[in-house]
């Protein structure tokens, strides 16, 4: 029988990875770490394998950024 575990908030994310809340905070807005679908005004709610997954990648504040290659486009002449 499988457990259904609780969301985790801001503030339990914050104290768990001994991070600021406002930098949780700015990590789920700008998508660095996932959270669960939230109504528009809603507070953020994270699961425990986001969590990890954000603190295993060193919890950044911003997703990591891909950079795009230049395609070799032909000068027209």
């Amino acid at each position: 029988m499988s457990t259904i575990k609780t969301p985790l908030n801001v503030s339990e994310v914050a104290t768990i990875t001994r991070r600021h809340p406002n930098r949780v905070r700015n990590a789920a807005n700008s998508g660095a770490l996932k959270g669960l679908p939230r109504p528009s005004g809603g507070r953020h709610q994270f699961t425990e394998a986001a969590v990890q997954e954000w603190i295993d990648g060193g919890s950044p504040e911003m997703p990591p950024v891909r950079i795009r290659l230049a395609s070799n486009k032909k000068a027209a002449s």
